[in-house]
């Protein structure tokens, strides 16, 4: 499972995004594994399109994606906490760091913070 941050999702969307090229690129590449993202990820991916009244089409790009959204629950918030409390990061990518732990998938980032706070913990981890 490939676990994906809102930086690759983003850039995948928009092809006037400085990363869409690898985006693309990496998806292609690895289209035989199962990509996915935490549903706060999707949520933050889905803000500029809400706004703009183009939230119907991201989704059915996830769809088409076959993007997994990896659900949280109230059995999660102290694992969560444990990452962000170890590894500093900011809340969003700290839950991308979660679901990987969680679902012993390798991560995919356009940040480098979060790609060396990842790297830190042993995760197979592709910065773009």
């Amino acid at each position: 499972m490939i676990v994906f941050d809102a930086g690759v999702l983003i850039a995948w969307l928009n092809a006037d995004d400085a990363f869409h090229s690898a985006a693309l690129a990496f998806m292609e590449e690895n289209e035989d594994f199962d990509f996915a993202a935490s549903t706060v990820t999707m949520a933050e991916c889905l803000i500029r399109p809400t706004h703009a009244g183009r939230a119907d089409e991201v989704i059915a790009a996830f769809d088409r994606l076959e993007l997994i959204g990896l659900d949280l629950a109230a059995s999660d918030a102290p694992g969560i906490a444990r990452v962000r409390a170890e590894t500093g990061l900011r809340m969003p990518d700290a839950l991308v760091v979660f679901a990987a732990e969680h679902h012993s998938g390798d991560i995919v980032t356009t940040d480098a913070a979060l790609a060396r706070a990842a790297q830190g913990r042993h995760f197979d981890v592709h910065l773009l």
